[in-house]
């Protein structure tokens, strides 16, 4: 039996593996048994050949070294490009060992058994990463960052143009909805997009629209 290629863990031991022959008529047992799978390191494999005809051969026995290597692993990771200061939520990185993920944030982000949370407005990096263990390697690591943004004090932006009202505040993914005091009428409409303009007072800015109609708008987080 010659010595396999070394190969890498989670791959059973196989044909490739007990591929022991003999110039007589026999059979072969191994131990361990094909199907085997061992964790990465050096191990073992013995051959037990058992001739057909015993009173004209004699049993015979070889052995021969397995390596096994580490296997790779990836870590894959999302967050969203915006959230709200008042917000925590679960990171949902994965390894494809199925080992844990290991977090560190940068910036005004804290995280807490996976659970991040906020102390301040700004840019949070939050980096994903898996170490290995005796049978995998250690993943690259995966980095992301959110823009964290304060409900209560974000940017809006109204214009006024030729009767209609068009109403743009930051891009913040969805995070936030925009209410009105009034129906806004067929001529009104609007987006999301990024960028700094006026800030609202308190949550709140009024607009007094053509004609000396006053409405109210603010922006809330879903409940």
């Amino acid at each position: 039996m010659n010595p396999p290629t070394a190969f890498t863990y989670g791959r059973p031991l196989s044909a490739v593996q007990v591929n022991a022959t003999a110039n007589v008529a026999g059979s072969f047992s191994y131990i361990p048994p094909s199907g085997t799978v061992f964790p990465a390191g050096t191990h073992t494999l013995r051959a037990a050949f058992t001739p057909e005809n015993p009173s004209a051969h004699n049993n015979a026995e070889t052995t021969v070294s397995l390596i096994v290597l580490k296997a790779q692993q990836t870590v894959t990771f999302d967050l969203p490009p915006f959230a709200l200061l008042q917000q925590t939520f679960l990171l949902n990185g994965q390894a494809s060992s199925s080992l844990p993920i290991f977090y560190s944030a940068s910036g005004p982000g804290n995280i807490q058994a996976g659970v991040i949370s906020f102390s301040n407005v700004g840019q949070v990096t939050v980096t994903a990463s898996q170490d290995g263990n005796e049978n995998y390697l250690a993943a690259t690591p995966v980095v992301k960052s959110v823009m964290i943004i304060d409900a209560a004090q974000t940017n809006l932006k109204i214009e006024i143009a030729q009767g209609s009202r068009i109403i743009t505040w930051p891009d913040d993914g969805g995070l936030l909805i925009l209410e009105t005091t009034a129906a806004l009428g067929s001529s009104a409409s609007w987006t999301t997009a990024p960028g700094t303009v006026e800030t609202i007072n308190g949550q709140r800015r009024h607009v007094v629209q053509p004609g000396g109609q006053t409405q109210f708008y603010r922006l809330r987080a879903p409940q």
